[in-house]
């Protein structure tokens, strides 16, 4: 069972690095990279769980759909 789970993740991996191209990079600019990218999205991810509820309630108090 472990070895059907750790071959689903190795062809996983493989397959993120050659949809995205990073199987050619060297070692160390693949983790630059991957860094880039986990910071990016986690960026994302906080900035949509802490403004996106304020900001929505403001659009449905500006559309007169709750009050302020």
């Amino acid at each position: 069972m472990f070895q059907k789970i750790r071959e689903w993740i190795s062809l996983k991996n493989y397959q993120y690095q050659v949809t995205t191209g990073i199987y050619m990079l060297e070692p160390w600019e693949r983790t630059i990279f991957n860094a880039t990218l986990v910071t990016i999205l986690g960026m994302s991810v906080y900035s949509t769980y802490a403004y996106l509820p304020a900001y929505i309630h403001n659009v449905l108090v500006y559309l007169g759909y709750t009050a302020g």
